[in-house]
């Protein structure tokens, strides 16, 4: 199956429809191994808002977000390879070996043998290996403890920084056609930085120390760093005492569980979730929020 999404413009419907019910095997799947070895794992972001809104996919949405703790994650990369189905493939920063398409500082879970070509990035990125497509993936976050939302705020724009160099040491930045004299030095120097990580790799020290940087002060409270379009950002702080146990819920042909002040962070981050937007904003990403679950509010992050 070959995925095609040019800018966040329309999906042909049939697409999306085939798109979501692989995104839902996924899930699915995760969940089998999740529940046959006690890992709790939670929806958020988009698949969070379709669990509550739609009791499924946001009808317009083309990927899978969850959740999980620190430990969690661990807990699951140690979960046999013969465990997974043939074709479904966990890949971390943290393997020894990561395939030429993971291009994120947060895992996720592949499917082999299928093709999401997004032909908006590939005119401005390549990857390592041309030849390497991705496949249709569901992105897993990964949480982890800090001893207050301040010291989240300090480290949210040093995160931002380090997952776009992670993304820029693993794809080679394409000068457009038309550029403007600004455009051609970004080019350049992502172009650079992928030079460098051809020849040391640069991406694992970039890694060592984003996971050096999340894990300086653990703490009471749990916070998730996530990137989106390289150019904005989401940040969440919640206590950890608000997001247990988690609640399941329906989603398709099953259920999901969700983080139990799970609507309350949506608020924060979406506003009115429960709203639908307006058809010509409904492919745009969510505006960059640094989320404190701790009554603090909101903080623009980027």
């Amino acid at each position: 199956m070959t995925q095609f999404r040019e800018n966040y413009n329309h999906y042909d419907p049939i697409i999306l429809a085939k798109l979501q019910h692989v995104e839902l095997e996924m899930l699915q799947e995760l969940d089998r191994v999740c529940r046959k070895y006690e890992i709790e794992y939670f929806a958020t972001f988009g698949t969070a808002i379709g669990a509550v809104r739609h009791r499924g996919f946001i009808p317009w949405d083309d990927d899978v977000d969850v959740g999980m703790t620190r430990d969690n994650f661990e807990k699951l990369r140690r979960v046999p390879r013969e465990e997974w189905r043939e074709n479904i493939e966990l890949v971390s920063p943290d393997d020894d070996y990561i395939p030429s398409y993971h291009r994120s500082v947060w895992p996720k879970l592949y499917k082999s043998h299928t093709i999401y070509e997004q032909r908006g990035f590939n005119k401005m990125f390549r990857l390592r290996d041309p030849n390497c497509k991705t496949p249709i993936w569901l992105d897993i976050f990964v949480f982890d403890a800090v001893d207050d939302p301040q010291t989240v705020k300090n480290q949210a724009r040093k995160l931002f920084a380090l997952g776009r160099l992670y993304f820029y040491s693993r794809c080679r930045a394409i000068i457009p056609s038309r550029p403007t004299v600004s455009c051609v030095l970004r080019c350049l120097l992502k172009k650079t930085i992928y030079r460098i990580a051809r020849i040391v790799p640069l991406d694992r020290w970039i890694y060592r120390y984003f996971r050096r940087v999340v894990a300086k002060t653990p703490g009471e409270y749990l916070t998730v760093y996530a990137t989106l379009v390289l150019n904005t950002s989401i940040v969440s702080c919640e206590k950890r005492e608000n997001m247990f146990p988690c609640e399941r819920v329906p989603f398709e042909t099953f259920t999901i569980p969700l983080a139990k002040n799970c609507r309350d962070s949506l608020a924060r981050i979406y506003g009115d979730y429960n709203v639908e937007p307006p058809e010509e904003e409904r492919y745009n990403h969510p505006p960059t929020e640094l989320d404190f679950g701790d009554g603090q509010g909101n903080v623009v992050a980027n």
